[in-house]
């Protein structure tokens, strides 16, 4: 008996599955070989490592997703090296990864952009995470050094403005918004970690973080040509 076109595309699509799974697998263990060095005080070349690992790991998603098939996938693509620079280069100049950072997040707003995405939906995200971050201001930015807060300010206003044209993106890819909220509730445990002290905030951002990003490059997927989803190319 023939295989019919719809178990033949159902097979495609789980082959192509794989390599994400085993990419998102080997993304979690490094995850928590860095959580596991960075409490048991190990050398800082073994919490180095883990954290090229994962990082390269989405990196390598978003490659077997297709990145290079879609405008959408360059640009998140993009968004992800500026990801990858920010968490090397953040542990030891937290502003400069923070910058890489803030690329980041314009590339996002650009890949959602190049989607149908519905302004309506985004200018109303705006308002309600604009009353949002008054409120985060209130809350940490009193134990920001005074040197820093133009930069924490508009790093604010930038992944803000990622999760509200994410909001905007949601009917063209599932994958977006997820993504969005996670790294931004992500950025306000390293808010807390940062300026408000408690370890464990620092141990709860880096799952969401890296969560975040392999989301993001699995969404590379759905704007592949024929994948359904309404994506300009």
């Amino acid at each position: 008996m023939s295989m019919g076109a719809g178990d033949e595309a159902g097979r495609r699509r789980w082959n192509s599955s794989v390599p994400l799974w085993a990419l998102a697998a080997v993304m979690g263990m490094a995850v928590a070989g860095m959580l596991v060095s960075r409490a048991a005080g190990w050398p800082k070349s073994m919490t180095v490592t883990s954290t090229v690992v994962a990082s390269t790991a989405f990196l390598a998603a978003a490659l077997a997703a297709g990145a290079f098939r879609s405008r959408y996938g360059i640009l998140v693509l993009g968004a992800l090296v500026c990801c990858w620079l920010g968490d090397i280069i953040g542990p030891g100049n937290f502003m400069w990864g923070l910058y890489a950072f803030l690329g980041g997040h314009l590339l996002f707003v650009l890949a959602f952009v190049s989607t149908k995405l519905h302004w309506r939906d985004s200018a109303y995200a705006v308002v309600a995470l604009a009353v949002i971050d008054v409120l985060l201001m209130l809350w940490f930015l009193p134990n920001v050094p005074e040197n820093e807060r133009a930069n924490v300010v508009a790093y604010t206003v930038v992944i803000s403005s990622m999760v509200a044209a994410g909001w905007g993106a949601r009917h063209a890819n599932p994958w977006i918004l997820p993504a969005a909220v996670i790294f931004f509730i992500s950025d306000i445990f390293v808010a807390r970690w940062r300026y408000g002290g408690g370890w464990i905030k620092g141990y709860l951002c880096y799952p969401l973080y890296y969560t975040a990003c392999m989301l993001f490059a699995v969404s590379v997927r759905s704007a592949l040509p024929g994948a359904g989803r309404r994506v300009e190319r």
